[in-house]
């Protein structure tokens, strides 16, 4: 991916797993990434911002 990740992403309050790995993305994370609690696995290892 190329854009920018949308702050609603932190919305999704139920999400367990999240797979960003080797993406291109403009700007930067969203600051409640880590916000998810439910998340058990996260993976944003080898972005470029």
């Amino acid at each position: 991916l190329y854009k920018t990740l949308p702050p609603d992403l932190c919305e999704l309050k139920d999400l367990w797993e999240l797979y960003l790995r080797d993406n291109s993305f403009t700007g930067h994370l969203p600051l409640g990434l880590g916000n998810f609690a439910m998340m058990i696995n996260m993976d944003i290892s080898a972005i470029k911002l």
